[in-house]
């Protein structure tokens, strides 16, 4: 395969033309910016309420929720961190803080969602799907 054939055919460089893009995307002008604009007011809720509810960030606490959520059973650190994508050296810090909080249980060497946790977790759910909703009218 020559130098050029093996560009034109890249997928990372075909995402990149705005035509293509175009010429694929299912949602009108619109449409696209309704839903960018409903995705950012739902993260702006779940944000004021990790800091006002939780007292916590919602980065990376969220997606510590959520992978113990995803993997409905407990999880160690290590697994934690590779799912979130955080350090080892750092995860701990989120969730000694989490778990002062009463969202996650800790133990030598699992960690657990409690029903504080799951709730928030259907909370999350609940915005999601509400945004969705509104979107659907």
């Amino acid at each position: 395969m020559n130098k050029n054939s093996s560009m034109s055919s890249s997928p990372l460089r075909a995402v990149h033309k705005t035509s293509d893009f175009k010429a694929e995307t299912k949602f009108s002008a619109q449409r696209l910016s309704g839903y960018l604009l409903s995705v950012s007011k739902t993260r702006q809720r779940l944000d004021q309420h990790f800091r006002e509810v939780l007292g916590i960030p919602t980065a990376p606490c969220l997606d510590i929720l959520l992978a113990l959520r995803i993997d409905n059973g407990p999880m160690n650190p290590t697994a934690i961190a590779t799912r979130v994508g955080i350090a080892d050296t750092i995860i701990g810090r989120y969730l000694k803080v989490m778990n002062s909080k009463g969202l996650i249980e800790l133990d030598t060497a699992n960690i657990r969602l409690t029903p504080q946790g799951e709730a928030e977790i259907s909370y999350f759910i609940e915005q999601i799907f509400a945004e969705s909703f509104e979107l659907a009218k």
